[in-house]
């Protein structure tokens, strides 16, 4: 098959159209799914985690130890074993959950996240909910957990130590949904989505334009030979003569003195011709 000679770049400035469209879908839709979700504030702190046996080790040994650490304390926060704890700490903050088993572990999931800064053994974490107030509550009582109990998690308490270096702030406005991020996710996922069909809808279209051309070609010749012979001649073309209505044998001619029933045509006559002139003759006549 042979390749079109459109550029990418000339197709999607034929569907421009269909691009705007889709992004304006895209924007749409992002629009109305972050206004759908609840508006949520975040609250932040920070703990730092020390292995306890630094004295047999260098500095790099023990920052990579730290770091393990701090990435095991990040992977046992989202499960429901930390959770209850959580609980435990503070059992008013169980009302702020669903009761179903699922719900209750996928939004404990969603509203305690936890980071890690590399090559360190500091530990991020933010606690999302729709009141600055109950997402404070749920950190402190998740730092407190793991101050007291952490260090069960990391094969016992003389294997690290856990401190709280930044304390638990909340934030003064709503950070979700996110609605910069959101809007521009949808308007690139609908770009992609028109790029998508514009590139399919062109290919199909040069495909049907290429099943056409050989019909075309095939019927060029036959047009050319039908005008033109073999050895290059034209063939004599047909035409019908007819007497234009203007021509100046058809007009009628008026003098003075006649009539309009002498107006019609007649024959012209014959001029007589001398078949031999007698110089005698004329000599005669011009004495």
């Amino acid at each position: 098959m042979e390749k079109s000679k459109t550029t990418y770049l000339s197709i999607f400035r034929l569907g421009k159209r269909t691009l705007i469209i889709f992004a304006a879908i895209g924007f749409t839709l992002a629009l109305v799914v972050s206004i759908i979700q609840p508006l949520q504030y975040r609250s932040q702190a920070s703990i730092l985690v020390i292995p306890n046996n630094r004295a047999n080790v260098d500095g790099y040994q023990a920052s990579r130890a730290a770091e393990k650490y701090a990435l095991t304390l990040s992977s046992v926060i989202p499960t429901m074993s930390f959770y209850n704890k959580v609980i435990t700490q503070n059992s008013s903050l169980a009302d702020l959950f669903p009761a179903e088993e699922s719900a209750k572990r996928e939004q404990w999931k969603n509203d305690l996240h936890s980071s890690v800064v590399p090559e360190t053994g500091i530990l991020n974490l933010s606690a999302y909910n729709r009141k600055p107030e109950d997402a404070q509550n749920i950190l402190a009582a998740a730092i407190n957990v793991l101050e007291k109990e952490g260090t069960a998690y990391l094969g016992g308490s003389s294997s690290a130590l856990i401190y709280m270096i930044d304390t638990p702030i909340a934030s003064s406005l709503p950070v979700r949904p996110n609605y910069p991020l959101n809007i521009l996710g949808g308007i690139v996922a609908g770009l992609l989505v028109g790029a998508v069909i514009v590139f399919i809808r062109s290919e199909s279209f040069s495909e049907k334009v290429q099943e056409v051309e050989p019909k075309v070609q095939e019927v060029e010749p036959n047009i050319i030979s039908s005008q033109v012979k073999e050895e290059g001649e034209f063939e004599e073309d047909e035409f019908e003569l007819r007497e234009t209505q203007n021509s100046p044998a058809s007009e009628k001619k008026w003098y003075p003195g006649t009539d309009d029933l002498d107006l019609e045509e007649s024959e012209p006559q014959p001029i007589p011709r001398v078949e031999h002139l007698d110089p005698w003759v004329t000599l005669k006549h011009k004495r």
